[in-house]
């Protein structure tokens, strides 16, 4: 019987800046990542809007949520920059 591949997980905390719990807890599992693998898991942690979060906003032009339009992704607000980073992890992870 061949051996299953391990699964793989993307977590993005952070897609709108002001929200500090999600970022938070991103944050504590990268200084503990053995704790996630241990179970055979891949697991990728990305801060989604790190602009806004460091500027404690909620978006800096655009909401994250609504910049996954493949058409905007080659934009240059901050959050399409941002949302093309997810879709890379997304997609190429």
């Amino acid at each position: 019987m061949a051996q299953q591949a391990p699964g793989k997980v993307l977590v993005v905390g952070g897609t709108h800046g002001n929200e500090r719990n999600a970022t938070w807890l991103v944050e504590l599992w990268r200084r503990r990542l053995g704790t996630l693998r241990r179970h055979g898991l891949v697991v990728e942690l990305v801060i989604g809007n790190p602009a806004a979060h460091a500027a404690g906003r909620r978006y800096i032009e655009r909401d994250l949520n609504r910049s996954f339009d493949p058409s905007l992704l080659a934009g240059c607000c901050c959050e399409y920059s941002a949302a093309a980073v997810c879709c890379h992890y997304f997609y190429c992870y």
